[in-house]
């Protein structure tokens, strides 16, 4: 599917373009709790590759980014509108069979804006390990 680009402009200057997936499979809500606040859980393994767990307490612009152990950039995704509830990233949906993406320790970026605005909600980062 193509991605919707949305053009934020303050009196006709340009703030930013975001970039919003309308085919976020790689993410699935994961239960029906609702957290209290943002979080990126626990590394769950799910053959071939591993997936996370993360939780958003409400309506979000949701974006993933990978680093590399050097916090250089090595994926990212576009932003996906999701609604408060607990959800599993999974890593072989979102890269593939990719054959340029190694088994690893990589870094993970999570980052949540307010729909359709550029106000950071939450910003979380944690280290995990990529098995194929």
């Amino acid at each position: 599917m193509t991605p919707v680009r949305i053009i934020l402009s303050f009196t006709g200057i340009l703030l930013s373009i975001l970039t919003y997936s309308q085919d976020c499979g790689y993410i699935s809500k994961s239960d029906e709790i609702i957290p209290d606040s943002f979080f990126i859980g626990q590394q769950s393994p799910s053959p071939p590759y591993n997936s996370e767990i993360f939780g958003i307490p409400e309506l979000s612009s949701v974006k993933f980014k990978i680093l590399d152990l050097n916090y250089k950039l090595f994926k990212e995704t576009d932003y996906c509108l999701l609604e408060k509830g607990t959800y599993q990233f999974n890593w072989g949906k979102f890269i593939g069979n990719s054959q340029d993406f190694p088994s690893g320790i990589y870094n993970i970026e999570m980052l949540a804006l307010y729909p359709g605005s550029l106000r950071q909600l939450f910003t979380g980062r944690k280290r995990i390990i990529i098995v194929k």
